[in-house]
């Protein structure tokens, strides 16, 4: 399984940055569009995360024709806590691969059993698959 801390990779990434300034709905779009071949195409499970707090929008899941899980935050919660639980209801925490530049995320993840990569090395394995 693939955890993506979804507006990190977006700011990370100059493709994204760029996408974004048509609206973080535009940018959000190109992610999921992204991590969707992705998926198709390495045959494991993707799930984006992404703070709800920014959720401003009325875009929802079921609006988007993916395989990919796309989550927004609860209220009141974030995307690390949100990835913090996902990987901890995980029953082989060795399988995940977090997805963010956020240290404390990645430290977290890694005592937790996780692997993690940065945002810009992952566009490196993206761009070269």
């Amino acid at each position: 399984m693939v955890i993506v801390d979804g507006y990190n990779v977006i700011y990370a990434w100059a493709c994204l940055r760029e996408a974004e300034r048509e609206g973080l709905e535009y940018a959000r779009e190109k992610l999921i569009q992204i991590m969707t071949r992705y998926q198709d195409f390495n045959d494991k499970d993707v799930s984006i995360v992404f703070d709800g707090s920014k959720r401003f929008d009325n875009m929802c899941s079921d609006q988007i024709n993916t395989d990919v899980n796309i989550i927004f935050s609860k209220n009141g919660k974030t995307a690390d806590s949100t990835i913090e639980r996902m990987i901890y209801k995980l029953p082989d925490k060795s399988r995940a691969l977090v997805v963010t530049s956020d240290r404390f995320i990645r430290m977290m993840a890694g005592g937790m059993g996780a692997r993690s990569v940065s945002s810009e090395n992952f566009e490196l394995m993206v761009k070269n698959q």
